[in-house]
């Protein structure tokens, strides 16, 4: 199953297209849920980057319609992504009640910090300790419950400081209290150096541990006797002409792995699955059924859906394509350009293609 929760529109002023560009645009790639996340308003003050308060109940409205115009061929959710400031929490509590928003994602650019002033994290901080008080804004917003899930929470890693203690503690105090409300965390580990992330995630049970183009054979034996799923994105090493992942040992050690698409602009503007199933064969050496199993079974696990999708058994969601015809299973990663989809199934529907 391919989704996305944090999509910003043209409203946040940093994005181009509207939101029915998106929908488009995920229905191309085979999406089978969206969610809009556009940066929310405040009712009396603005914080930049983000719609006016007047747009609220019109982007309200737009993704409202394009849920009837598009009933049956994608499951779109309307939220938002906001900063937890304390005195905003009546506001919190009207956009999940009064504004019927399906989820908030807590994107804490900016917090009151011990100075009871507020800081935007994102500009840089002069000094590490700072991060312990992001971290702490985080863990207070989640202990209010208002929010479903946390938005790039390592965004304080953006500042020049160099990595020490206090950023160690800041990641941990972040994760723990995420783990408290239920939350568990996707790790973006092990890509441009061996960093660390893979321990990281093993260590707060993380779903997943993602890229590891940068991965040592010692880290391998990390994720032994864990329930984190690593990770592997082929298409990010194809495009940015950086090492792959090494999922070749990791299922030589007797493990599972999972490959994923890391569709961006910014280092994979490809959702082709077929593609990455093609890479996982040629540049990580997996066999084509270990290829397919990562892609699918192994992908849903990494997301913590495995129990209603990744794979064809009674009473999971019925999400799957029927080829054309093809000579075996091999021949879906080794033709990499050739068309193979017939018909698609989502959520038991036939789709008009």
């Amino acid at each position: 199953m391919k989704t996305n929760f944090h999509t910003n529109t043209q409203r946040c002023r940093h994005a181009q297209g509207c939101a029915e560009d998106y929908l488009r645009a995920a229905l191309d790639s085979s999406l089978s849920v969206l969610g809009f996340s556009d940066h929310a308003p405040f009712p009396d003050f603005d914080y930049g980057y983000r719609m006016p308060f007047s747009e609220l109940e019109e982007y309200i409205a737009e993704v409202a319609k394009l849920k009837r115009d598009y009933v049956g061929k994608i499951s779109l959710y309307t939220g938002l992504e906001i900063e937890y400031l304390p005195q905003y929490e009546s506001y919190y509590e009207d956009l999940k009640g009064k504004y019927h928003m399906d989820y908030l994602l807590l994107g804490e650019h900016f917090f009151v910090d011990s100075e009871q002033k507020i800081f935007n994290i994102t500009t840089g901080a002069p000094n590490t300790e700072k991060y312990l008080e992001y971290a702490d804004a985080v863990s207070q917003a989640l202990k209010t419950g208002f929010f479903d899930a946390v938005a790039h929470p390592d965004i304080f890693t953006m500042s020049p400081l160099p990595w020490d203690r206090n950023c160690d503690a800041a990641t941990d105090r972040i994760l723990e209290a995420a783990a408290a409300w239920g939350m568990r965390p996707k790790i973006h580990a092990d890509e441009l150096a061996s960093s660390g992330g893979v321990v990281v995630g093993v260590k707060h049970g993380a779903l997943s541990v993602d890229h590891l183009e940068s991965m040592t054979e010692e880290t391998i034996e990390t994720l032994r006797g864990s329930e984190t799923m690593p990770t592997a994105l082929p298409g990010t090493s194809f495009f940015l002409n950086m090492p792959n992942a090494k999922a070749r040992q990791i299922i030589d050690a007797g493990l599972g792995v999972a490959v994923a698409s890391d569709y961006n602009p910014g280092s994979t503007p490809s959702g082709d699955m077929k593609f990455v199933m093609s890479l996982a064969c040629i540049k990580l050496r997996l066999l084509p059924n270990e290829a397919f199993n990562a892609a699918t079974i192994n992908g849903a696990y990494a997301m913590g859906q495995s129990k209603e999708y990744g794979s064809i058994a009674k009473g999971k969601v019925a999400n799957f394509y029927i080829t054309k015809p093809i000579p075996s299973l091999d021949f879906i990663p080794y033709a990499y350009t050739t068309p193979i989809v017939n018909k698609v199934v989502l959520g038991g529907k036939l789709q008009n293609l």
